[in-house]
């Protein structure tokens, strides 16, 4: 069955159904084939949580090393890992440091534990830990380094979305804050 057939001045066109069929054919393929090519550079080109947790832990460490060298107040902000935490050492829940903190004062970036209620607050403390110590990273500091959020000094700042972080140094502290 033929569609009918178009006229023009310079050529004479027809299209059938199955000129029709392989054109949709064609932009089928084409819109898998863009599909699929995003879907590889994503695969090849994109960070992993480890190497986005590594730039992160030396933006932050190089701005902690800047304000303990004299600048005033630091800034820093980190798009991801979203889902990991700074953590600070020594810690008031955690009396343990992570293999990779040799220093007597520390700060890492670590996963967030999935927290499972039933297992209590101490099993999800060794299971920080546990992160940690198998994917976080760490960096040591001649100063005591504190966290603070909004309810407590040195309680893991959450990075559940990108997340901003002020820097200042006062009586031999660093102070890293998590603004909201």
């Amino acid at each position: 069955m033929k569609i009918q057939k178009i006229k023009n001045k310079k050529a004479d066109v027809s299209f059938g159904l199955s000129e029709v069929g392989k054109i949709v054919l064609a932009v089928i393929c084409i819109v898998l084939l863009l599909f699929l090519a995003v879907k590889l550079y994503g695969l090849f080109f994109k960070k992993t949580a480890l190497e986005q947790a590594n730039e992160g832990i030396k933006t932050l460490s190089e701005e902690i090393q800047g304000v303990i060298n004299g600048k005033a107040e630091g800034q820093v902000f980190l798009e991801s890992p979203v889902g990991w935490q700074v953590i600070v050492w020594p810690n008031r829940l955690l009396n343990s440091k992570p293999d990779s903190c040799k220093a007597e004062y520390c700060i890492c970036l670590c996963p967030i534990p999935s927290l499972v209620p039933e297992y209590g607050a101490m099993k999800a403390i060794d299971r920080a830990m546990k992160e940690c110590n198998s994917v976080g990273v760490c960096r040591d500091f001649s100063q005591q380094v504190v966290t603070f959020d909004k309810y407590d000094v040195n309680n893991p700042l959450e990075m559940s979305k990108p997340s901003s972080f002020s820097i200042n140094f006062k009586s031999g502290v660093v102070n890293v804050k998590q603004k909201a």
